[in-house]
């Protein structure tokens, strides 16, 4: 809502990003958009893959961040709505582009949820690009994607699933 209001109130164009999940409105100063990029959840000193977004919206759910320990036991904020538990999850990280930003951020969670046998269908079900890491290093990402790399997608373990 705020990158929109922007623009309606005379920005060419914007880029709004809270708590990592980023809203695009108008005109990006690129012609390939606003470069994201996506952090790698096992070396996040390098970036995944640099998207250009030239609108719409980008979150990623993370089980790597925010986390605790509890009765001895590492535990995430990611709770699976099915158990009331954390996610137990293959995926570390789920990165979504969507023509929203609510809806990016909605739909990486769900994603991260479904974990690695699953977050691939469940973007094309949606109709959206997702990019996912699971906790080995594997990198899976819709075929959507390609068009908007800037760069190529750093594969931690030379691994992809598309």
């Amino acid at each position: 809502l705020v990158a929109e209001q922007l623009v309606l109130d005379g920005a060419a164009g914007a880029l709004v990003s809270i708590g990592g999940d980023l809203a695009a409105a108008g005109e990006s100063p690129e012609a390939h958009g606003w470069e994201v990029e996506v952090e790698d959840p096992h070396d996040p000193v390098h970036a995944l893959a640099h998207l250009g977004v030239p609108r719409g919206g980008v979150a990623t759910s993370s089980t790597v961040s925010r986390r605790w320990t509890t009765d001895g036991t590492s535990v995430h904020h990611v709770i699976d709505p099915r158990t009331g538990a954390p996610s137990a999850t293959d995926l570390a990280t789920v990165t979504v582009v969507a023509p929203r930003a609510w809806l990016a951020e909605a739909h990486a969670t769900g994603a991260l949820l479904g974990g690695s046998g699953q977050v691939l269908t469940y973007a094309r079900d949606h109709r959206l690009e997702a990019l996912a890491v699971d906790h080995e290093g594997r990198v899976y990402a819709t075929g959507g994607l390609e068009p908007t790399l800037i760069r190529p997608i750093r594969l931690p373990n030379e691994k992809v699933c598309i």
